[in-house]
C-alpha cells in the first residue's frame, strides 16, 4: 500500500512539473493529483526538491538507457556518436517533463529549472565523452580532449537541430549526420596509412 500511493505521487508530480513546471508545481497540486493527502507526501519525502531529485534521477536513468540503446559499436565512431547526439535531442523533445524544464529555464530562469537542466546535460556530457575515449583508446579516432570535443558536439547538435530550424528550413536526420561526418569525422578520424 504505501509502494502504491509514493508510485502514485511519483506519477502525479511528474505530470504536474511536465504540466507546470518547477515553479507552477506545489505539494497540494501533487497531493490532489495523486488523490493523497498533503501529509501524505511529506512521509515520502522531506520537501518539493527532494520529491523533485527523486523524479529527475528516474528521468536520468532513462535517458541513459536510451543513450546506451542509441550507441552502436557495430557502426563507424561517428555514425554511433550521431545516432547518439540524435538521440539525446529525441529524447530531450519527447520527453513532456525535460521540454517544459528546458522552456521554463530560458523563459523564466527558475534555478531549479537550471539545475536540473545542467544534471542532464552533465550526464550527457560525460556519456558522449567516455564515447569519445574509447575510440581514442581503440584507434579510432585521433588524440584530443574527449572533454571539450563532446561539448563541441553536443553544442553542434544543438545548435543545428533548434537553432538553425528556427532561421532556415529544418534539416533532416541524414543531412545532420552528413555534415557531422564532413566537419568532425575528417578532421578527428584516423589518418590511414598511404
Amino acid at each position: 500500500m504505501e509502494i502504491n500511493r509514493k508510485q502514485a505521487v511519483l506519477e502525479a508530480a511528474r505530470k504536474s512539473l511536465s504540466l507546470f513546471g518547477y515553479k507552477g508545481t506545489t505539494m497540494d497540486q501533487v497531493a490532489r493529483m495523486a488523490g493523497v493527502s498533503k501529509g501524505s507526501i511529506y512521509s515520502f519525502f522531506a520537501s518539493k526538491e527532494e520529491l523533485f531529485d527523486e523524479i529527475m534521477q528516474e528521468t536520468i536513468s532513462e535517458m541513459q538507457l536510451a543513450l546506451q540503446e542509441a550507441a552502436d559499436t557495430d557502426q563507424s565512431v561517428f555514425e554511433s556518436l550521431h545516432r547518439v547526439l540524435f538521440r539525446v535531442l529525441e529524447f530531450r523533445e519527447q520527453h513532456e517533463l525535460l521540454a517544459k524544464l528546458y522552456n521554463e529555464m530560458k523563459e523564466v530562469g527558475t534555478p531549479a529549472a537550471r539545475e536540473a537542466v545542467v544534471r542532464i546535460e552533465d550526464q550527457i556530457l560525460f556519456f558522449v565523452e567516455r564515447q569519445i575515449q574509447y575510440a581514442i583508446d581503440t584507434g579510432k579516432m585521433k588524440p584530443c580532449d574527449p572533454k571539450v570535443t563532446a561539448f563541441l558536439f553536443l553544442k553542434f547538435y544543438v545548435g543545428l537541430v533548434y537553432e538553425w530550424g528556427q532561421r532556415n528550413t529544418p534539416l533532416d536526420n541524414e543531412s545532420i549526420s552528413h555534415l557531422f561526418q564532413f566537419y568532425f569525422g575528417k578532421g578527428l578520424a584516423p589518418v590511414q596509412p598511404v
